[in-house]
């Protein structure tokens, strides 16, 4: 399962921000934060959410941190990429689905 805080360090390093003489203050970390649950809300609306902030799938924390990026971008002078925000709701739904038919498929006996 994926840590917060390495989620939130990723999501910094994903829009370019930290480099080695950078040190990330509150505000920064606190952005990253608002970004990831940004992401997780709108995966909720979206209906796939399967799983709580506490324990997101490592599969899926690289698309998480693509849509924290996504979301925190422009406070950072970057402009938002469709092309990043597509490519993570992509794995996203794909994971979802898989682990929706890996589920046993319930039967009725005649």
């Amino acid at each position: 399962m994926a840590d917060i805080t390495t989620l939130k360090s990723r999501t910094l390093e994903k829009i370019g921000f930290e480099g080695a003489s950078e040190t990330v203050s509150d505000s920064d970390s606190d952005k990253a934060f608002i970004g990831l649950q940004s992401a997780h809300y709108e995966l909720e609306t979206e209906g796939l959410l399967r799983w709580t902030m506490n324990d997101i799938p490592s599969q899926l924390e690289e698309p998480y941190v693509m849509l924290a990026a996504y979301n925190i971008g422009g406070e950072f002078g970057l402009p938002q990429s469709d092309t990043l925000y597509l490519k993570a709701m992509k794995q996203i739904r794909a994971f979802v689905m898989t682990e929706k038919s890996s589920q046993p498929a319930p039967s009725e006996s005649f």
